[in-house]
């Protein structure tokens, strides 16, 4: 039995209830206190304080009764509750001997924490992260003292929204501050928090975290003094007890109990289910088959947790169970006629398969099978042939004469076996074959191709294994060919030996020799064609199509015939097809445009296989349905105009000619104005920005002026004529404060806006580049007034 717990540095004791405890931490000790593990900062150190009756410095004081300071203690290792999500702290608490300071926090952070607040934070680091249950004598949020609090983030600030807390109401939580000591505890449950103090519960609250964090106590007493500390402290939590019995040996097919007895109190879960009649019990049964000739061990692990609350942490314990094989040995044995086998008891004599159970060194049934065979006085006889002048060698004698022969020996069983040879002697043999061929084949004779006239010898083996000469006598008679090349034309026919064909291609007749040998006539015969073919034409309205000759210009189709160079009579068929003249495209665009340097938009409607042209007198061209241009582009680079002309091709006809007309429409576009921003900066109608409501060329002077007539704010920007050379933004916003930064007061001012536009395209157009002076011409002036309350 293995017993896991996934804790480290950890102590484990069980209660008379069988569930167990194990404590993370402690701070305890008499007549001093261990602080072994932990870390002590600030003001805090072991002491004795007039809350308990003896003198010993068994007592962590985090502050003395002087204001502003801090102290703090704090475990050194960490409790990661990805781990196990339960766990509780119990520990004795006094607040006083001063004039009612801040208080005590108990804390669960994820980093160790670094630097202390000597204030109203309960000493807890405006960085430290993680929960927070503080006992606050003092509190800064105008609620009856004192009062209880939990918390989970970053930093601590009890007035801070979604904070848990209570407050001293009917004075039910004025023993906090005493001169004597009170015993709390603190539970988390998966994210359950709650804080029982002398065994009644005040307070709950949810904060669920997961991370491996550190666990401690802090304390300050800000403007106010009391002496802060604690006592008797354990970190722990409830566990239950695993046990998954002694280690055991079975033979394969038997079945075992591992575990223990059932306790109500528990759940249990085994690590598998295969070969268990119930993982879900204390005490589930094992029924393995081993049919390996070897121990099988097979380890089997149960979880086992609180039944009160599955949350709590699992605890381990292993159990191995060995299963030994049923060994089966086989044997195959042999005797001689007239000997015994023994097997266990038994004595065999007569062939067959027997089988004794002996008990092996486990207990476990260990089966031999005896496969045994008798073999009797063996005879046997040899009929064998050999060639003349071969030997057969029986016994170690050798034998090259017909006869019978004998021979006694023993065989591997060591029985007498007795051997008959009847041998027979073959003579050698001899033969000739007679053979003739045409020119170009080959005769195959002992694995050679021969193709010439003569004789040739060949020594094999006959099927009984002794050689053979075969003599051959091979004639070669010679193969004529004939090769001639005929030209017809298509549709015309040729008579080839009786075959007619009128396909162009080799053709061959085989004919005999009067020697009985192939004669081959080959046949190369030509097809030229007879072009029966048509041609398509495409033109446009107006166009002509000239071809062999003649001219045309009305759509149809004409014949042409003629011979081919081989004297085959040819055909071509001329389609002519005669296109119209599309009409001119439809043309838009969005102009005019507001300023000089907008987009301005051509389009072309657009035709399914056309080809687009734009082009305008200064030199613009494009071939796109749809372009974006801007005026100023086409005046900074020498190609303005206020015409753009299209056109299109479509099946190779150029359509008619389209024109549009662009240019600027400068104008006044009205708007409501604000009347009102909220300056409180909370990124809500903070300010107000005036070129958002006017064109990006216009320009303006705004005035703001209090109920006095002061004025008490301005802001002004110049028209911009062109993209190319911008004017300065206004660089700011109105936020509800002067141009040098002074607050006005809320309330309603009035307002002047002046808005200016540029004069017409022309009156600048044709002005002499780069005379930059000439860029501002006198302006176009639409003013708006009106009330404009600053509210914060």
């Amino acid at each position: 039995m293995k017993a896991r717990l996934l804790f480290f540095g950890i102590l484990i004791f069980s209660s008379s209830y069988s569930i167990s405890q194990v404590i993370f931490a402690e701070l305890q000790g008499s007549p001093d206190m261990i602080t072994d593990g932990w870390n002590i900062a600030g003001a805090a150190y072991t002491g004795n304080t007039g809350g308990d009756i003896d003198n010993f410095n068994n007592e962590l004081i985090l502050t003395d009764a002087v204001n502003n300071t801090s102290g703090a203690i704090f475990y050194s290792e960490p409790i990661d509750l990805g781990t196990c999500n339960q766990w509780n702290v119990k520990f004795d608490f006094r607040m006083y001997e001063g004039s009612a300071a801040d208080g005590i926090a108990f804390c669960f952070l994820d980093v160790p924490p670094t630097g202390f607040v000597t204030g109203g934070g309960v000493g807890i680091p405006s960085t430290a992260n993680g929960i927070k249950v503080v006992l606050d004598t003092y509190n800064n949020c105008g609620g009856p003292n004192p009062g209880i609090q939990i918390y989970s983030g970053p930093g601590y600030n009890e007035c801070i929204p979604g904070i848990t807390s209570i407050d001293n109401v009917g004075g039910t939580l004025s023993f906090l501050r005493s001169p004597d000591y009170s015993t709390a505890e603190i539970s988390y449950n998966y994210g359950e928090i709650t804080v029982t103090i002398n065994g009644t519960l005040y307070l709950i609250a949810n904060y669920t975290v997961n991370f491996v964090g550190y666990m401690g106590f802090t304390a300050s007493t800000g403007g106010s003094t009391d002496v802060h500390s604690v006592r008797d402290v354990t970190i722990y939590a409830d566990i239950a007890d695993a046990d998954a019995g002694t280690d055991i040996s079975i033979c394969s097919g038997e079945s075992v109990q591992i575990g223990t007895s059932n306790n109500s109190e528990f759940l249990y879960s085994w690590n598998t289910a295969v070969n268990l009649n119930d993982s879900t019990v204390s005490d589930p049964v094992v029924t393995i088959v081993n049919n390996s000739n070897i121990p099988l061990v097979q380890e089997f692990v149960v979880e086992t947790i609180l039944a009160s609350n599955p949350n709590s942490c699992p605890v381990y314990d292993t159990v191995e169970v060995t299963i030994n094989p049923l060994q089966q040995t086989n044997l195959i044995e042999e005797i001689c006629q007239g000997n015994s086998y023994t097997l266990g008891p038994n004595d065999y004599t007569i062939s067959g398969i027997y089988q004794e159970i002996f008990s092996d060194i486990n207990g476990c049934d260990s089966t031999v099978v005896l496969n045994l065979t008798v073999n009797p006085e063996l005879t046997s006889e040899l009929n064998e042939i050999i060639c003349q002048g071969a030997t057969f060698n029986l016994g170690g004698i050798e034998y090259n004469e017909s006869g019978s022969y004998f021979y006694t020996t023993q065989n591997s069983q060591g029985c007498d076996s007795t051997v008959t040879l009847n041998l027979i002697v073959l003579p050698e043999l001899q033969s000739s074959i007679e053979a003739s061929i045409c020119s170009g084949s080959s005769y195959a004779f002992g694995g050679i191709q021969y193709s010439e006239t003569g004789t040739y010898d060949y020594t094999t083996q006959n099927d009984l294994g002794c050689d053979s000469t075969i003599t051959l006598n091979l004639t070669v008679n010679p193969v004529e060919e004939y090769q001639f090349e005929i030209s017809i034309c298509e549709g015309e026919t040729y008579d080839f030996n009786g075959q007619v064909i009128d396909e162009a291609g080799q053709y061959e007749v085989l004919l005999q020799t009067n020697a009985g040998c192939d004669s081959l006539v080959s046949l190369n015969l030509i097809v030229h064609p007879v072009y029966n073919t048509s041609e398509e034409f495409e033109i446009c309205e107006g166009q002509s199509l000239l071809y062999e000759g003649q001219s045309f210009s009305e759509e149809g189709s004409y014949n042409f015939g003629f011979q081919s160079q081989y004297g085959c009579d040819s055909f071509v068929v001329v389609n002519l097809i005669v296109n119209s003249t599309p009409e001119a495209p439809i043309l838009s665009s969005n102009s005019p445009v507001n300023c000089f340097f907008d987009p301005i938009e051509l389009s072309m409607e657009e035709i399914p296989g056309a080809t687009y042209f734009w082009y305008n007198e200064f030199g613009y061209n494009s071939n796109q349905a749809t372009e974006v241009i801007t005026l100023e582009s086409m005046y900074f680079s020498n190609m303005y105009s206020e015409d753009f002309f299209a056109y299109y091709n479509l099946d190779g006809c150029f359509s008619d000619t389209s024109v549009v007309t662009v240019g600027v429409e400068y104008g006044f576009i009205d708007f409501d104005f604000p009347n009102v921003i909220t300056a409180n900066e909370d990124g809500i109608n903070d300010e107000l920005d005036i070129e958002n409501y006017i064109l990006p060329c216009q320009g303006f002077d705004f005035k703001l002026y209090n109920r006095w007539g002061h004025m008490v704010y301005s802001q002004s920007k110049d028209i911009m004529l062109y993209e190319a050379f911008p004017v300065s933004p206004s660089n700011s916003s109105f936020s509800g404060k002067t141009r040098d930064g002074k607050i006005l007061n809320e309330g309603v001012y009035y307002y002047i806006l002046e808005i200016k536009s540029p004069l017409n395209m022309e009156v600048y157009l044709d002005l002499d580049f780069p005379d930059l002076g000439l860029f501002n011409p006198t302006n176009k002036v639409v003013t708006k007034t009106g009330y404009l309350h600053v509210l914060r």
